[in-house]
């Protein structure tokens, strides 16, 4: 049984900009989730920083050098994105 306690978590978004032109170059995406015990009650204020807790990071790396044109969606698939 997982000890992550899905009712306690922080999601936290960092974007970086070239700044030249102010384009996104960078999204890290940090996830934090508490942890829970059996008999300890959960402190939603200590949730993240002195007790046990879970992160997952991501990062992106966002490129310009190979950007694609605008393409065309054809009419029966933007029925299906909408």
């Amino acid at each position: 049984m997982s000890r992550a306690d899905k009712t306690l978590s922080k999601i936290i978004y960092e974007i970086t900009l070239d700044e030249s032109n102010s384009k996104v170059v960078q999204l890290k995406v940090t996830t934090l989730c508490a942890q829970r015990f059996p008999g300890k009650p959960l402190d939603p204020k200590t949730a993240f920083t002195t007790d046990p807790h879970i992160a997952f990071v991501a990062t992106y790396r966002i490129s310009q050098r190979n950007e694609v044109e605008r393409f065309p969606v054809p009419g029966p698939a933007v029925k299906m994105l909408k």
